[in-house]
């Protein structure tokens, strides 16, 4: 495995890419194959690992998944680069009081395109609606969770441990199989606009993989100007807290990423 610790630093640079859209000058190189990316204090930004998901895993995934992720992201105005503002006008011609991606940025631009669905437990911890009406998504993908939980183990134990220290403050069910993983976000048929993510656990890594049949969508981390071209079967575990975005890509694709919820240690008991 390839170890890169470049010798820059455009932080301020990435910062102010939020909510754009990525593109190719904003890489040096294209990485596309196994290594560990080191920030200059030497900590662990990412590591992709190359075809370790064998391919009945990935395919069933995607059969799985694809056809049930059909709710619009209402909730991450960053992704679709945009900013949080009122979701639709009142009765009244007033702004109404729920924040988030306005209905109406849904409904006119190319935004509206993009789906999502969370598994297992919610940023506060609740298991998720579609967890609840659909266990066999995960049920059906045990093989593959817990193959990804093996290759963090093996990889990044330091990380893992982590996680496993505030699953281990939760309520049962809040935890994925035995996994170091509380929830799976999954995104279809877009690609995220720079942002950071806000809902996972500080200081631990997330594993995303794609699933489908596409050209593009390399994984972009303008703060060491990289781009990380991942296809089925690739597994990159990144850091989340740093600025990221996808380039566009053909065809059909879903990403999913793996990882523990910030709140879980405080989540409510459940029955």
């Amino acid at each position: 495995m390839r170890i890169i610790q470049p010798d820059w630093d455009f932080a301020e640079k990435a910062e102010r890419l939020r909510n754009s859209v990525p593109q190719t000058d904003h890489a040096r190189q294209i990485l596309d194959y196994d290594f560990r990316l080191r920030a200059m204090d030497g900590s662990v930004v990412a590591l992709l690992l190359r075809d370790v998901i064998p391919a009945k895993l990935h395919r069933r995934a995607f059969r799985s998944w694809y056809s049930r992720v059909n709710s619009h992201v209402t909730n991450r105005p960053e992704v679709l680069g945009t900013v949080s503002m009122s979701k639709s006008t009142c009765r009244d011609g007033a702004p109404s009081g729920f924040k988030g991606v306005n209905d109406e940025i849904l409904n006119s631009t190319p935004a509206g395109t993009a789906l999502q669905e969370t598994l297992g437990c919610s940023s506060k911890g609740i298991i998720t609606p579609m967890t609840e009406k659909h266990p066999d998504m995960l049920e059906d993908n045990r093989e593959l969770i817990e193959l990804l939980d093996w290759q963090f183990k093996k990889h990044l134990p330091q990380f893992r441990e982590k996680a496993l220290t505030e699953i281990k403050k939760a309520p049962k069910q809040c935890r994925l199989l035995k996994t170091a993983f509380t929830s799976i976000y999954l995104l279809k048929s877009w690609s995220s606009r720079y942002h950071k993510d806000s809902n996972n656990l500080r200081g631990v890594l997330t594993a995303l993989t794609p699933f489908g049949d596409f050209d593009g969508g390399e994984l972009v981390l303008p703060r060491w100007a990289i781009a990380i071209a991942l296809k089925p079967g690739d597994l990159l575990f990144f850091d989340p807290q740093q600025v990221h975005g996808n380039l566009l890509f053909k065809g059909k694709r879903i990403s999913a990423a793996f990882y523990c919820a910030r709140r879980v240690a405080d989540a409510p008991g459940l029955n």
